[in-house]
């Protein structure tokens, strides 16, 4: 009894903070934040701002030591030699064949000659080398890819004539859209013009002010009003 009475005589003093020193505590709290806040976001730019750096100073030091290769200098010529300027113009990449064994079947004779060349001066080499090597692409062959970049530099050199590279050449430099041709009509003419003849010479900024400037009047109006447009936004 005597130690349920001393309980509960016990007293607690209890604090109970009128709303006005409720309201001066939460303004000095968020005082307190406020002037921590730029401090600590000083420190986190200063951490970037030193990580940045170091990454600069790698990279920098891995290009110093990274050998440069001596630049070539072209030659005379050397831009009317289309072999140079091969490359897969075909969006798809064929997944690698694992198997050593070639046959010549009948399907693929009959393939091939569906899609003779002539040497004709509409037909251009830069298709007739694709369509060959789409359809052989199926086939594992025994001889080394060397052996096959010395046959097609061969046919590529032998067809791309100087009065044909200089035909095609001709026919990206005096670029005009035709009467009531749609625009993208127009566009994807120059574009098909650099797949037929890869050695062209042309630069982009070259073949973007060929194009401006045989477009008709209208849509040249469009394309000054248009910012930061570039030659490859319209691929």
């Amino acid at each position: 009894m005597t130690s349920r009475t001393t309980r509960r005589n016990r007293t607690e003093t209890l604090i109970n903070p009128t709303n006005e020193e409720l309201a001066r505590l939460e303004r000095q709290n968020r005082q307190r934040r406020l002037t921590a806040a730029p401090v600590i976001m000083a420190e986190q730019d200063n951490e970037m701002a030193a990580q940045l750096q170091l990454l600069r100073d790698q990279i920098a030091q891995l290009r110093r030591e990274q050998p440069q290769a001596p630049q070539v200098q072209p030659g005379i010529g050397d831009s009317d030699n289309p072999h140079a300027f091969y490359q897969n113009r075909s969006a798809i990449v064929s997944p690698t064949i694992q198997r050593q064994d070639f046959e010549i079947k009948p399907q693929m004779i009959s393939l091939v000659k569906q899609h003779l060349f002539h040497g004709l001066p509409a037909e251009i080499p830069m298709d007739h080398i694709e369509n060959f090597e789409e359809i052989c692409s199926d086939y594992r062959f025994e001889w080394g890819s060397e052996t096959w970049d010395e046959v097609r530099a061969a046919f590529l050199d032998h067809f791309y004539t100087k009065s044909k590279t200089a035909a095609l050449r001709n026919k990206i430099s005096s670029f005009q859209q035709h009467s009531g041709e749609a625009f993208c009509e127009a566009w994807e003419r120059p574009k098909e013009y650099r797949r037929e003849c890869p050695h062209h010479g042309f630069k982009d900024e070259q073949i973007l002010g060929i194009f401006y400037d045989g477009v008709e009047w209208d849509y040249r109006n469009a394309l000054n009003a248009a910012k930061q447009w570039r030659l490859y936004d319209q691929d």
